[in-house]
């Protein structure tokens, strides 16, 4: 089963997560049928089917690979890191860290596990 359909089934508008370094709460705004957006205090921040449904083979054959979250618009990034990939892939021109918001929601869906001391890292279930 993909990333997305597991989404579709598991996850519903509402559902709050907490952000793996500094324990920021944020909620699912909607689950649409191309994207998942998050509301964080004031902003929203979307995260394609295409980008999600890509994580495991991103993340297959690798050990722990860093959340590599940053929140400015001008950084430079690790190569190896979820947010690098998901700046790759997706079509969001948020400046805003994505990676933050995907991870804790691949932990809940029991896709990677999320080594929460810094620096943050995750990790693809073996099962998966």
């Amino acid at each position: 089963m993909s990333v997305f359909d597991k989404i579709i089934r598991e996850v519903k508008p509402g559902l709050k997560f907490k952000t793996p370094a500094l324990g920021k709460q944020f909620t699912v705004k909607s689950v649409e049928s191309d994207k998942i957006v998050f509301f964080i205090r004031t902003m929203e921040i979307e995260v394609s089917k295409e980008s999600l449904n890509g994580i495991p083979d991103f993340l297959k054959e690798k050990k722990w690979v860093k959340i590599g979250a940053k929140h400015e618009a001008t950084w430079n990034v690790d190569d190896f890191t979820l947010e690098k990939y998901l700046r790759k892939t997706t079509k969001s021109k948020s400046k805003h860290s994505q990676a933050s918001y995907v991870a804790p929601l691949l932990e809940y869906l029991k896709i990677v596990e999320v080594d929460h001391t810094r620096p943050t890292q995750i990790r693809l279930l073996p099962k998966y």
